[in-house]
């Protein structure tokens, strides 16, 4: 994600976006042109302002502040606010999915479900809210009291 976002440039090999090569990019556009959702939260040492405005340090606080409704940031997302960020990330122009650090799919939300990849995967068992594991029947239970 780092070499994507241009954090840094790759020191072999090329990565292409839509069949360019990612350094002939400017850093700003792709970042204006891109969003990440990461399955860990990752938060610079700095203000709430400083982290939103990241890619525009030279946002107004009114652009700051319209950024994070419009990603329905809150500290801790309730299941209203956990919903509009998953309705953001399924009308996404294209999602590419990284898995061990390597992109394992790209594409649409309806593409990426279609083909019950790893993405869908992912996408039941947080709707699930279960690891695998933990999807296998529960053994059935004698009761300790009958009424």
């Amino acid at each position: 994600m780092a070499l994507l976002m241009r954090f840094y440039d790759p020191q072999q090999d090329t990565i292409l976006l839509d069949g360019q090569d990612l350094r002939t990019l400017k850093q700003s556009a792709i970042r204006r042109n891109s969003g990440v959702v990461l399955q860990d939260p990752l938060l610079f040492n700095d203000s709430i302002r400083a982290n939103i405005s990241h890619s525009r340090p030279n946002a107004s606080l009114a652009e700051v502040e319209a950024a994070a409704r419009a990603a329905n940031a809150t500290s801790s997302l309730d299941a209203e606010s956990e919903e509009a960020v998953q309705m953001g990330i399924a009308n996404a122009d294209r999602i590419i999915v990284l898995k061990e650090g390597r992109i394992v799919a790209s594409g649409r939300h309806q593409q990426l479900m279609a083909s019950k990849g790893y993405y869908a995967s992912l996408v039941h068992r947080q709707q699930r809210c279960l690891i695998p594991n933990d999807a296998a029947p529960e053994p059935a239970l004698t009761p300790a009291f009958a009424l």
